[in-house]
């Protein structure tokens, strides 16, 4: 977002998932601050953008992401069987 406002000096003046939050909320989404008030165990379908991954050099295959939408920030955990499962979105070249 920054390097757009640079180039073109021009800013949502939101957050970008603010935006779109009346169809993520068609899609049972659920924001950052509803995501907190969840019950453990608590099956949770939620989006925002990614602004951290790790993946650390272990061999559990681990990787440690956390998102960000209008609300806050939601720490996840994608265990080694999902992300195999979805190999393309977490690629080697996709954490350089």
């Amino acid at each position: 977002m920054l390097a757009d406002y640079r180039c073109i000096g021009m800013t949502l003046r939101s957050h970008p998932l603010k935006l779109l939050r009346p169809k993520l909320k068609k899609m049972r989404l659920k924001t950052a601050d509803e995501v907190r008030e969840a019950r453990p165990g608590q099956l949770i379908r939620t989006s925002g953008l990614v602004i951290n991954r790790q993946r650390p050099d272990t061999d559990s295959g681990v990787i440690f992401a956390t998102l960000e939408d209008e609300t806050g920030l939601i720490n996840v955990t994608v265990w080694q069987t999902v992300a195999e499962r979805y190999q393309l979105a977490t690629s080697s070249r996709n954490f350089q």
